[in-house]
């Protein structure tokens, strides 16, 4: 797996490569490159790497298509995650939290992206052991996927898990028990 991770990161770093020779450093197809060689050092687990990177793709859609473009919904995801495993807790927030005023805007609050971000939010709660701040937002996200129509899908089932977690390390295991419950019956009946 290691010897695939460096090939991919090598084919992201020549693309960038040549993606700086062909257009002006503020292209969009520059910051997409950035954005993949981000990814690249993320998974090598080169975590200021892929920050920088990340970091520069978003000056370069910010510029190119404003502060309030969904395009950089992903981006700051990324952003966020990485801060997230370096337990850089309050960036992860930031970068989510800027994520979902964008998808609110653009999405509303009842949408799945929506929903997906405030599950972020909750992780990083639920990482710092704020077991109570981290099951608002799951239960939050899992009344949006009602809302939208989505309690069968697998992100809706995602977020029951994390509510069973936050549930069980709060005491109720009552409550942790029957949720976990219902995604294993889910699973049993996805999976065969």
């Amino acid at each position: 797996a290691q010897g695939r991770a460096d090939e991919a990161l090598a084919y992201s770093l020549r693309s960038h490569e040549l993606q700086s020779q062909l257009h002006a450093p503020d292209d969009l197809r520059i910051a997409k490159a950035l954005n993949n060689l981000g990814l690249r050092y993320d998974q090598l687990e080169r975590y200021d790497e892929a920050l920088t990177d990340y970091r520069r793709a978003l000056e370069i859609k910010e510029k190119k298509l404003g502060s309030d473009h969904p395009v950089l919904i992903t981006t700051l995801m990324n952003i966020g995650n990485v801060a997230r495993v370096q337990a850089r807790y309050a960036d992860a927030r930031a970068a989510y939290g800027r994520a979902l005023e964008i998808s609110e805007d653009v999405f509303g609050p009842h949408h799945p992206e929506t929903a997906s971000l405030i599950d972020n939010i909750g992780i990083t709660y639920y990482d710092k052991r704020e077991y109570e701040e981290a099951l608002i937002r799951f239960e939050q996200s899992l009344g949006i996927m009602e809302i939208a129509g989505e309690l069968g899908s697998a992100a809706a089932m995602r977020y029951r898990s994390h509510i069973a977690s936050a549930e069980r390390h709060l005491g109720h295991h009552d409550r942790a028990i029957a949720m976990s419950l219902e995604v294993l019956s889910y699973y049993r009946q996805t999976l065969g």
